[in-house]
């Protein structure tokens, strides 16, 4: 049998192997970087072709992971495309508004994203087809 320390060292190492497994997910640069002025400007336009051509930028490794509780398995990877579209755009605000919550074929999820326009806030949601077979994509801005 294991000895409690042993016990505690496993725990912690499994602890931190997960932690550090979800943060290489959030922070790999598999990806490419978006244009965030161009997003920027989608996003006061409402542009939704210029809006989803940046955002599939940080789309494109976020397949689905299956997990109890997770049917379509983006849960994690909205919050992933949530933390990228933040740390990537100083100009460029995001917010998971809802998971799966549009019911289509396939379900979507809302982002809120938010930028300045001359001193004005402007918030546009961002619809993302959440499909339990494939990556996420960008549906639309409005």
């Amino acid at each position: 049998m294991f000895s409690q320390n042993k016990k505690l060292t496993l725990i912690i190492t499994l602890i931190l192997c997960c932690y550090i497994s979800t943060c290489k997910k959030i922070f790999d640069t598999d990806f490419d970087q978006p244009n965030c002025d161009n997003l920027q400007l989608g996003i006061i336009n409402t542009d939704s072709k210029i809006v989803c051509s940046e955002i599939t930028k940080l789309l494109s490794d976020l397949h689905p992971d299956k997990i109890s509780g997770d049917k379509f398995g983006h849960g994690e990877n909205l919050n992933i495309l949530v933390e990228r579209i933040n740390s990537s755009c100083d100009n460029v605000t995001a917010e998971l508004l809802c998971y799966a919550c549009i019911e289509t074929l396939p379900p979507q999820s809302e982002v809120n994203l938010s930028t300045d326009s001359s001193g004005v806030e402007i918030d546009r949601i961002l619809d993302i087809r959440t499909s339990q077979d494939e990556v996420l994509s960008c549906v639309r801005l409005h």
